[in-house]
């Protein structure tokens, strides 16, 4: 009989005989039905029906029996037709039991480890990552064990981002869980709650996720629609640890200082330092130390120390400047002084080593004519006791005696005579003066012997005559078909933000005299390139 009404129904085989509830439904589609309901349309087929059986019954011939018959299989065959006309539907509904899963994330930053959450009765205030354990599996809260019973979890802690721990599906699992919180160290160096419930959410696609809970410290904590560009669909139960009060904290964020310098150098160290939870004018000092404990002296034998500045956005610059008296590897320590109440020191320090060397640069440099450029870097170079300069004048006569601590009568035309200089240094002279071998050496000697090559610009060949020469290629400007123009005026350029962090820009050891050198004294220019970029 299963079989028959599958087949009747256009059913699979067995279709009938699964596990469910089953419901049959109608779904007919009558001309005019939405003016005539269905019910109407079924009415008047019924009583249609009815009296087609009755009619025929009266004028058929045989026994009374055999009319019966035939009449109740003429009215069970057309109630048949009627009821398929109304579009029968059979639905088999399955119910299946699926844990939903809850994501746990615990903060594993380094501010967890303050000490400002409330104890017991008399015990003294515990760390807020303590605070977060005890809730968690303490016999207290055992909150764990409480999502258990209706949830999976997932146990994740974050700082930086979010690292999957473990996953708990039955109570047998919590003691290795237990054992991991209670071995979490806090010591993340920031706390970025967005992304990594971004992160979370994104590991849990396509599963029930019936939401997360967050323990942490942070501040501020985003909805899940603000933490991530999908649809939200996942709530967010935040638990906040510890007070309302800002962590103090003083973090030296970066160090910049030449990785080589020469004996008699001024060296000048540069710290970016980041300041929370204090007072917004509180002066901030910085010194700088050898590793090795001993003290780093400024050119009036002072120990090297400053006070940071303050700036707008909250950041501290603070700048050192000392001379490089011993050739050897240079050791430093950039140390800022802790504010009271600070919760780590280990970020108060940063390391940086120096190469000092105590060598001569050998420089060639070769210029058009004897320009003012030309007369004063020579002078300069030659008084300059780490330096050992050739110079070279193209627009000089054959038998002209060129200046320089090492005398040269003609451009290098091998590579070993090349590699007897540590740089060259093209000023204002014509490529023309130059054989393609002779530009072709220039260039594989910065690219693949390691050398130094400088070009000044004039107001004749450099840089615009050198476009489409192989020394374009090293150049680290583009050089634009832009004719070169002169200053009507003299002025005096203005330093880039990158320019300011650059030592080449560094005359003095005073910040402060150092800037008004650069903005007031520092003699005018006359002449700019343009079209180089």
């Amino acid at each position: 009989m299963q079989r028959l009404i599958e087949f009747m129904l256009g059913l699979d085989r067995d279709v009938l005989g699964q596990q469910g509830d089953y419901s049959l439904t109608f779904d007919p589609v009558w001309p005019f039905q939405q003016y005539l309901p269905s019910a109407i349309w079924n009415g008047v087929l019924v009583i249609a029906t009815g009296l087609f059986v009755w009619w025929v019954y009266q004028r058929e011939s045989g026994t009374r029996r055999m009319r019966l018959f035939a009449g109740f299989m003429r009215l069970a065959l057309l109630l048949l037709i009627l009821a398929l006309l109304n579009r029968p539907m059979l639905s088999l509904v399955q119910t299946r039991e699926e844990p939903s899963v809850l994501a746990v994330l615990l903060d594993e930053s380094l501010s967890m480890q303050v000490a400002d959450a409330p104890g017991e009765a008399d015990e003294q205030p515990i760390s807020r990552l303590e605070a977060a354990r005890r809730l968690l599996t303490g016999e207290s809260g055992n909150l764990l064990r409480q999502l258990l019973s209706r949830h999976e979890l997932r146990i994740y802690r974050f700082a930086g981002s979010a690292m999957h721990m473990a996953t708990v599906s039955s109570e047998q699992q919590l003691p290795e869980v237990i054992e991991q919180l209670a071995a979490l160290e806090p010591k993340g160096q920031s706390t970025r709650l967005a992304s990594s419930i971004q992160q979370v959410a994104h590991q849990l696609q396509g599963q029930r996720v019936a939401g997360m809970v967050v323990l942490t410290d942070g501040r501020e904590m985003p909805s899940y629609a603000e933490a991530s560009s999908e649809p939200p669909g996942v709530r967010v139960f935040p638990v906040p640890l510890g007070g309302d009060a800002q962590v103090r904290n003083v973090s030296i964020r970066s160090v910049v200082a030449e990785d080589t310098v020469f004996v008699g150098d001024l060296v000048s160290v540069r710290a970016r330092i980041e300041a929370a939870g204090g007072d917004p004018q509180q002066e901030i000092r910085v010194h700088l130390e050898r590793a090795d404990g001993g003290a780093i002296l400024d050119t009036e034998g002072r120990p090297v120390s400053a006070i940071a500045s303050r700036s707008a956005d909250g950041i501290y610059d603070v700048d050192m400047v000392f001379p490089a008296t011993e050739a050897g590897d240079l050791n430093l320590i950039v140390r800022a002084e802790s504010l009271p109440g600070e919760i780590t020191h280990d970020d108060n320090s940063r390391a940086i080593q120096l190469a000092v060397l105590d060598a001569k640069v050998n420089l060639l440099y070769v210029d058009g004519y004897p320009r003012w450029e030309f007369r004063y870097l020579k002078t300069q170079m030659m008084r300059d006791k780490s330096i050992e300069i050739s110079t070279l004048l193209t627009s000089a006569d054959q038998d002209y005696l060129h200046e320089g601590d090492i005398p040269i009568r003609y451009f290098p035309t091998n590579m070993d005579q090349l590699m007897e200089y540590d740089v060259v240094l093209f000023g204002d002279v014509d490529p023309r003066q130059f054989t393609d071998a002779q530009l072709q050496l220039v260039r594989e000697f910065v690219t693949r012997r390691g050398g130094g090559f400088g070009m000044i610009a004039g107001p004749r060949y450099s840089p615009h005559a050198w476009r489409g020469t192989p020394i374009e290629q090293i150049l680290p400007v583009d050089i634009l078909p832009v004719a070169q123009d002169q200053a009507v005026e003299a002025f005096r350029p203005v330093l880039t933000a990158e320019g300011a962090e650059s030592p080449i820009f560094r005359f003095f050891a005073n910040r402060e005299e150092n800037e008004r050198y650069i903005r007031e004294l520092l003699p005018p220019l006359y002449w700019f390139a343009q079209g180089v970029s």
